[in-house]
């Protein structure tokens, strides 16, 4: 089995899941942002709703929105441009990996990185973190080639990328390149690098780089003052975003406190990097007693930069899985080099073998909840019959191998098979399907919503935001749609109105699955359902 054939499985999977129904909440959520821009032809201002949006930059917007504007409002559109940066992610890997590496090593440095679980979430549920992942990537690469051959067009290259990864994520961007460069500096001694001319072009480059972010921000909230963000108003866009967007998020003073654990990052990297966890923690610690016993190590960029990035975001306030995307691609380089030498290793080998059975178990218990017997039976006779005799039977070297392969068929099945059946459970989806085909009669009214939720997947589908009214107002629609969570039967009973009942579709927040929700025979317990009416004029 060839690298290339599995470089090709994770490009099919990942165009696969280009046609995935948007999830909620943050994936709708920006592609309806996206969305806004092209409607209101404004790509200089960000909404959240209605309310003006001062949180993550606009580059992963814009991408959206010029990508949506040209292919259409579609879902697959919306998430073009992400998958483009990730793969050139993957390049910039390679390319990285290969300035200290033979190629056979860069390449797997490149793969470990294309088929990391929460990469291949990434390139479907995308949010602003695979712009970011990608640039930071990049910016790597080019200047750790600045640093070993001090090529002034590598610090202009590198300078550029650091200023996309800053105008997809802020600050954050700029900390995942910063400390793993000044940990290479310092382990080469190279700190005049700093203070030559070159510098100070790069520092050019970068004020350049993140110039249309700061304007798009002085348009929208430093000309406006009285605008209201979290309950405070003279608020000024560009000071935000070069200072107090990060430190809020370290503070919990903005967007408040979800997780005081000070290990979150390290516990969760532990799924995050699946399936190459083993190698990346084994890596990490055979790099800490090259250290510790003042062995002499390659370079610090990978080790050092990881560890102290880790470090510092383990202090913030505010924490949540996907902020590991960005070093995912440092990990990738660390953990490669390390493939060969666990190959050798029995229990690590063992291990592997291990984790790859749970994998193809748990696979099989996806198929149990949304498929039919018959589906099971066969997925059941493929993995009994063929995958796991020839995993456990093959040899050391093959492991990494049966490794891609197994998780590269299991995003294939999520794409294809799970998550379109899961996402059927998503009601915004199905309502948005079920609107289309009755406004087609020749109906024209704007949809009407009763819940104060946002609904992002069945604003994004039916290409408008819903109208917010309360039940007074029902009975001041001429006519129109309306979606809401109570049963009409119930909600309309005592009003004088003539009202159809469009679609009534069954919901769970299935980004928060239980195992309740997972087992057919106590799904129905676990759901709620929404409705979209069509009201016509009164009686």
């Amino acid at each position: 089995m060839t690298d290339r054939i599995l470089f090709v499985l994770f490009a099919l999977a990942m165009a696969f899941g280009l046609s995935v129904p948007l999830m909620e909440n943050d994936a709708a959520q920006f592609a309806v942002m996206s969305q806004r821009m092209i409607l209101t032809h404004d790509f200089w201002s960000l909404y959240k709703g209605t309310a003006p949006y001062l949180d993550k930059p606009h580059l992963h917007f814009w991408l959206s929105a010029w990508s949506m504007k040209l292919f259409g409002l579609t879902d697959w559109a919306y998430r073009l441009p992400s998958l483009a940066a990730l793969w050139f992610g993957g390049y910039s890997v390679y390319r990285w990996s290969l300035l200290a590496q033979p190629k056979h090593i860069a390449r797997w440095a490149a793969l470990i990185f294309l088929s990391v679980y929460s990469v291949v979430l990434a390139s479907m549920d995308v949010r602003t973190d695979a712009v970011l992942t990608a640039s930071v990537a990049w910016a790597l690469w080019q200047f750790s080639d600045y640093l070993v051959r001090e090529r002034w067009r590598n610090l202009v290259w590198g300078a550029l990328a650091t200023a996309m990864a800053f105008s997809a994520k802020g600050q954050l961007g700029v900390v995942l390149v910063g400390l793993p460069v000044l940990a290479q500096l310092w382990h080469t001694r190279k700190w005049y690098l700093l203070f030559r001319w070159p510098a100070l072009l790069g520092l050019g480059v970068f004020a350049l780089g993140i110039s249309p972010v700061l304007y798009a921000y002085y348009l929208q909230f430093d000309l406006h003052p009285e605008l209201v963000i979290r309950g405070i108003d003279q608020r000024s866009g560009v000071f935000f975003i070069l200072w107090e967007q990060s430190f809020e998020r370290m503070s919990g003073t903005g967007m408040g406190s979800n997780s005081p654990d000070y290990l979150f990052f390290f516990h969760t990297f532990l799924w995050v990097f699946l399936p190459w966890t083993l190698v990346g923690v084994y890596a990490w610690v055979d790099r800490w007693r090259q250290i510790s016993s003042a062995r002499s190590f390659p370079e610090s960029m990978t080790f050092i930069g990881v560890t102290a990035i880790m470090v510092l975001i383990s202090f913030a306030q505010f924490k949540l899985p996907h902020y590991l995307n960005g070093t995912l691609p440092i990990w990738a380089v660390l953990s490669a080099p390390y493939l060969s030498v666990l190959s050798s290793k029995k229990p690590w080998v063992i291990a592997q073998k291990t984790l790859l059975t749970a994998v193809l178990i748990c696979s099989g218990v996806l198929v149990w909840a949304f498929g039919t017997g018959s589906e099971l039976g066969v997925w059941v006779a493929l993995v009994a019959v063929v995958a796991l005799p020839r995993l456990w039977r093959s040899s050391t070297g093959m492991i990494w191998r049966y490794t891609a392969l197994i998780f590269g068929g299991l995003y294939l099945m999520m794409h294809l098979f799970f998550y379109p059946n899961l996402l059927a459970y998503q009601s915004g989806v199905s309502l948005a399907k079920a609107w289309h085909k009755d406004r087609a009669t020749g109906k024209e009214a704007p949809i009407y919503k009763l819940s104060d939720q946002f609904t992002w997947s069945l604003d994004f589908y039916t290409h408008q935001p819903l109208v917010l009214i309360d039940s007074t107002q029902i009975s001041t629609i001429s006519q129109g749609w309306l979606y809401t969570e109570i049963d009409p039967n119930i909600l309309l009973k005592d009003t004088n109105r003539n009202w159809t009942l469009v679609e009534k579709s069954p919901h769970f927040r299935i980004t928060r699955l239980n195992w309740s929700f997972l087992n057919p025979q106590t799904r129905t317990n676990q759901l709620s359902y929404r409705y979209l009416i069509w009201l016509s004029a009164d009686r």
